[in-house]
């Protein structure tokens, strides 16, 4: 017995479809993800004079490895802000805000030191600032239900 087997041709093109049809799926959903991430993000950042908060930016790439969202900000002093700064120390040898998300191995030191503060235009002694979390928490607080958001996108697509 030979000859096609009827309606393969069609069966073989929605089999293909799927593939596409959840990629787009989770390509909107991250986008709508990482805006989240985005804006508790700026929600969580210090503010001085707004260029932390309007540096925060979110975008979702497409590559090999499948569909990756990034939140991010490219200013130099923002991992500061985010995990403090300071010499580290063991674990309770001294008080201070704790490092994160390393919150349980160190703590600051009591040592301090000298920088020129630009926009002052002068000399200040400091023995650090603490951590303020913004990017980390921005995530750690929605991973979660952008995972199911996620999967739920692309079990809806595959049943569509």
């Amino acid at each position: 017995m030979s000859g096609n087997i009827e309606g393969l041709d069609r069966i073989l093109a929605k089999i293909n479809g799927i593939g596409d049809r959840v990629q787009e799926a989770v390509v909107k959903e991250m986008n709508k993800s990482v805006k989240t991430v985005q804006a508790e993000a700026k929600l969580l950042a210090p503010v001085d004079d707004g260029q932390l908060r309007n540096s925060i930016t979110a975008k979702v790439e497409v590559n090999e490895n499948g569909v990756e969202g990034v939140v991010e900000t490219s200013l130099e002093y923002a991992p500061y802000v985010e995990f403090g700064t300071g010499e580290p120390g063991s674990r309770g040898e001294t008080t201070g805000s704790p490092r994160a998300p390393e919150a349980d191995e160190y703590s600051y030191t009591l040592g301090g030191w000298v920088y020129f503060d630009e926009k002052r235009q002068e000399f200040v002694y400091t023995k650090g600032r603490p951590a303020t979390p913004f990017m980390y928490p921005a995530i750690n607080n929605n991973k979660n239900r952008i995972r199911q958001n996620i999967a739920d996108a692309a079990s809806k697509a595959v049943r569509n």
